[in-house]
């Protein structure tokens, strides 16, 4: 996973769409959305070998037992969390600011500053609307070694299977679900401005993200529902699940 991309965020703070439902990010007031790749509001559990370049940030209370757990071998950038933390063995930080504590497995390398039992400010809450476009153009379904290429609009289920490519373009997109399988690719011809994808239920990613500018793909997933969010390979973009879980997987 890598951090979000600053042209992404942008969007966000201009979006003037008319409001069909809200997503938001939680925020400790010293940071800003472009400084952070992962944001947690309760508590946040990185797998092992999971490599992140920027911050970390869980908002969850330490009084309701939420932490940040960073698994063995993990490569994360800095930590604040409003709970514990735990590293396990081997893994590597950056600074750690945490209102509970900092529990070390064996070799972990912390690079900067370790502040327990830290006092935080509130999170500030960064919240825009969406609208959901209409009508429905159907399901998005690409069959192994395919190609398709999308507008902007309302889908139900999206699904890209191995060796595909689902090319998107500048503007909203809103899926019921999206899953993009291993050797897929989601391609993105972000020239114009970045892809907004907006999913009802889940996104299932385990392929990879690429841009037809050959720079840093401009992408935002947001999700509206529960189903939940799973990261099984490289990942560049921005996710933001305020009602499920994220879980980051190493590539195998």
């Amino acid at each position: 996973l890598e951090e979000p991309v600053g042209k992404v965020a942008d969007a966000i703070g201009e979006s003037e769409v008319a409001p069909s439902f809200s997503l938001s990010i939680p925020l400790p007031p010293d940071v800003g959305i472009k400084d952070v790749a992962v944001v947690a509001a309760n508590g946040a559990r990185l797998a092992d070998r999971v490599k992140i370049s920027k911050a970390v940030v869980s908002t969850g209370l330490l009084s309701s037992g939420a932490q940040v757990e960073v698994g063995a071998d993990t490569r994360i950038g800095p930590i604040t969390s409003y709970g514990n933390v735990s590293l396990r063995d081997r893994a590597t930080v950056g600074s750690v600011l945490a209102a509970g504590n900092v529990l070390r497995g064996s070799s972990v390398t912390i690079n900067g500053t370790v502040t327990q039992s830290a006092t935080l400010a509130p999170p500030i809450n960064v919240q825009w609307n969406v609208a959901i476009p209409g009508p429905n153009l159907g399901a998005v379904s690409l069959e192994p070694d395919s190609m398709k290429d999308i507008a902007p609009g309302r889908y139900a289920g999206g699904s890209v299977k191995s060796r595909s490519t689902l090319t998107l373009h500048a503007g909203a997109y809103y899926f019921d679900d999206l899953t993009i399988e291993p050797q897929a690719r989601l391609l993105l011809d972000d020239s114009a401005g970045p892809t907004l994808i907006y999913i009802g239920n889940s996104f299932t990613h385990r392929g990879t993200v690429a841009s037809t500018t050959a720079g840093i793909p401009k992408l935002l997933i947001g999700l509206r529902g529960t189903g939940g969010v799973l990261i099984e390979a490289p990942f560049t973009g921005v996710v933001v699940a305020p009602k499920a879980s994220i879980s980051l997987q190493a590539a195998t």
